[in-house]
């Protein structure tokens, strides 16, 4: 794990750069959400390792169920979801693409503490 000083200030980072094109809601619970699964639920079937903060698969399946989870909400409770959509882009496309940067930061960030850069295990 890199550790959740760690995580947020290279989310925060590539949020401020991009926050004209990027939910940064969803960018920082796509920051959260493998660590959450990984902890509440554990191993996780067909998923390389079985959690799903150690694979770049683990991430994009993070990336998809926290856009379902985000898009469902968006239409039947949308007061709730005003986090979500107060002044920033809240299409399927911006939510999916700032979900699965989080995620994929997130799974890159803990295979570079784990491996690190130089042994040629991070891709």
């Amino acid at each position: 794990m890199a550790g959740v000083i760690g995580h947020t200030v290279v989310t925060a980072t590539v949020g401020l750069v991009y926050k004209k094109h990027l939910n940064i809601t969803t960018l920082f619970f796509g920051m959260a959400i493998p660590d959450a699964i990984s902890m509440f639920i554990g191993k996780v079937p067909l998923i390389p390792g079985g959690a799903v903060d150690e694979s770049f698969i683990g991430g994009l399946v993070c990336a998809l169920v926290l856009t379902l989870l985000i898009m469902i909400g968006l239409k039947t409770i949308p007061r709730l979801m005003k986090l979500f959509t107060y002044k920033q882009s809240s299409s399927l496309k911006i939510i999916f693409i700032s979900a699965l940067i989080g995620t994929e930061l997130h799974v890159l960030m803990d295979l570079i503490a784990i491996n690190g850069w130089l042994n040629g295990t991070i891709l």
